[in-house]
Parts: structure tokens; sequence; C-alpha cells
């Protein structure tokens, strides 16, 4: 655990630092030093490293949902700016699958294995990456903090979306979740042998809760 910590820390540094090193190097050269660490600075006030966090993991996500199941298709974004703010349910939605969920998994793992010592570092690393991948949507979302009664309406329109049972995805949580399973109904069945990212991080999590566990004491 200490080795693979110590290391761990200092590449997730290195990745996120990765997509920023190429426009700091160019800076520097064409502008000067000043102009580079102004320009760092910046993009550390607008959040840009939680930004590549969620981007990033967005990628991952359809890069392995492609190779297990199948079914790429091109989606258009548009190229525009964001200026109309989403409500709740549809962010819930669009990223629940993608980010939110792993988020919290990873999030209930680490309160799991609290008695197994990681490093700061370790630590650092996780809680950016949770506090990316679950706040980040509405972090990003405009005037999501303009008016506390846009958030209040939110949670009763996200509530009700729960706890409807009929209707499209837009008006009930169990047609989307339904909906979500039908691209796994396609997956390969050469992919039952390789075990998933879940099931490893459940055993290896087990595996550090016992043996940090203390024996209990033997009663003759």
């Amino acid at each position: 655990v200490g080795i693979s910590t110590s290391y761990f820390g200092f590449l997730y540094l290195l990745f996120v630092l990765a997509s920023m090193l190429p426009l700091l190097f160019e800076l520097c050269i064409e502008e000067g030093l000043r102009a580079a660490l102004r320009s760092v600075a910046n993009s550390l006030l607008s959040l840009s490293p939680v930004f590549s966090a969620f981007q990033s993991k967005l990628m991952g996500h359809y890069f392995e949902t492609t190779v297990h199941y199948g079914g790429a298709q091109y989606i258009p974004t548009g190229r525009g700016l964001a200026t109309a703010r989403e409500p709740f349910q549809k962010l819930f939605q669009t990223f629940a699958g993608t980010h939110m969920q792993d988020g919290f998994e990873i999030a209930v793992f680490m309160c799991i294995s609290a008695r197994v010592e990681y490093g700061w570092a370790f630590y650092l690393c996780m809680l950016f990456s949770i506090m990316s991948w679950t706040l980040a949507p509405f972090i990003f979302n405009p005037k999501q903090f303009d008016d506390p009664r846009l958030a209040l309406g939110d949670m009763r329109q996200w509530a009700a979306w729960l706890w409807a049972t009929k209707g499209s995805e837009a008006q009930s949580w169990l047609t989307w979740a339904t909906s979500q399973q039908d691209l796994r109904r396609s997956s390969s069945p050469a992919w039952i042998i390789v075990p998933s990212p879940r099931f490893l991080a459940a055993v290896f999590t087990t595996v550090l809760v016992l043996d940090m566990t203390p024996p209990l004491p033997y009663a003759p």
C-alpha cells in the first residue's frame, strides 16, 4: 500500500497538469514567465482542473462502454457557449451514470477502508476526484447560484421525477433507469471472464480491511 500510494499522488498531479503544460510552455516562450504564471493562476481560479477531471472521467466512461458493449455514435454537442440554466433533473439524468454513481461508490469504499493508511496525497486526490465528479455539473451550470428558489424548485421537480412510475424518461425515473440497461444487454459473453473495476475495488478493499483488523484473542 505504501509504495503504490506514494506514487499515486505524483502521477495524479502530473495527469491533471498535463493539459496545462503545452499552453504554459507556449506562453513562457512567447510572452515570458510572468504571462505564463498569470495564465496558470487564471486557470486555477476558474476551476479548470475540476473541469478537466470531469471531462476525463466522461471520456473514460464512454470509451469503456464502447469497448464493452459497442454502439459508438456521434453525439452533436454544438460549439456555442452554455448560457441557459439546466434543471437538476436533467443534469442528474445526464451525469448520474457516468460520474455521480462512481463518485459515491469511491466515497463508500474510502469510508469502509478508513482504518487503512494510504497517505495524505491519496486522500487529497480522491477527495478532489469525488468533488469534481459529483459537483462539477452544478458548479459550471449557468446562473446556478442566482436564486435559491430555483434550487428549491429543482429539488421538487427531481423528487416528483423519482416517484413517478409512468411516462417518458424525462417524466419517470423508472423509465430512465430501465433504458440505461438496454445497452448492457448487447454485451459479449466473453467479458464475463474479465472482472469489472467495481468488483476488483470491492475485493481489494475487503482484503485491506481484513488485513488491518486485529485478530480476536484466543480463549483456550
